[in-house]
């Protein structure tokens, strides 16, 4: 039998959908539209249907309901600063003890304290897309297009995807093209942990198989040949050992 949530009745059914039309971001608008799916008695797997969520995570957002109300819904991400943080960072921007320590410093004869350098902006620089300078090795505009269709398509469950697929094939390419290690992965592509672990799970599910007969069929009719080889050619390599044959061709031991 479908498993079913319950949720108490801080608001009325028209409240909750007035409150899921009224959110600020679209993450808010799903948590009221998991709450609107509960309280008509939807079953979980519905719900998870309907709105993308793992079971996990539906059964948290009306627990939290159930626990703190509506205020528990409000997306925190987009909340504005507090008062209190704001006031801080305002003072520190306003501190002239610097000033004060090194007039300090000369009036005693000691050495000014060394300051940090100060280095003027830069404007990062866009490539497809993204804030950052390109590298050698990464995809071409035209070589993206033909591999994006083969790639696997984001789970419907679970949590979204947060690194773009363009960004991880171009963190593969570099660590193939310059021989680092993972751990040496630039800070401004995609993090080694994450990139390692779509290299594994497409190892595992077959994709870079796909990738490789679909480059390998291209790369075949452009050359006005069969999408596919007739003949194959299997060579062995002979690997030299000694004529010596075991514990037979051993020397005699001395009497």
């Amino acid at each position: 039998m479908p498993k079913r949530l319950h949720l108490l009745p801080h608001l009325p059914p028209e409240e909750l959908s007035a409150a899921s039309s009224a959110a600020r971001s679209e993450n808010e608008r799903r948590r009221w539209q998991v709450l609107i799916l509960v309280a008509q008695g939807c079953p979980t797997s519905e719900v998870q249907t309907a709105t993308g969520y793992s079971a996990c995570w539906i059964g948290r957002l009306v627990r939290r309901y159930n626990r703190a109300g509506p205020d528990a819904m409000k997306d925190g991400r987009r909340s504005p600063r507090p008062p209190a943080q704001s006031a801080l960072q305002a003072a520190c921007e306003a501190d002239e003890r610097p000033a004060v320590r090194a007039e300090q410093a000369r009036r005693s004869g000691a050495p000014p304290p060394r300051q940090a350098p100060h280095y003027l902006p830069v404007a990062p620089l866009t490539h497809a897309g993204l804030a950052r300078a390109p590298y050698p090795s990464d995809l071409s505009d035209e070589e993206w297009a033909l591999l994006h269709p083969h790639l696997p398509a984001p789970a419907r469950c679970g949590r979204r995807r947060s690194v773009p697929l363009r960004e991880v094939l171009n963190g593969l390419l570099y660590i193939l093209r310059s021989g680092e290690s993972w751990r040496m992965m630039p800070h401004d592509l995609p993090a080694w942990r994450t990139v390692y672990g779509y290299f594994r799970a497409w190892l595992a599910d077959g994709t870079w198989e796909r990738l490789n007969d679909v480059l390998r069929t291209d790369a075949r009719r452009l050359q006005g040949r069969e999408p596919c080889p007739s003949a194959a050619v299997i060579d062995s390599q002979t690997a030299k050992t000694t004529e010596k044959g075991g514990l037979e061709a051993t020397m005699a031991a001395r009497r």
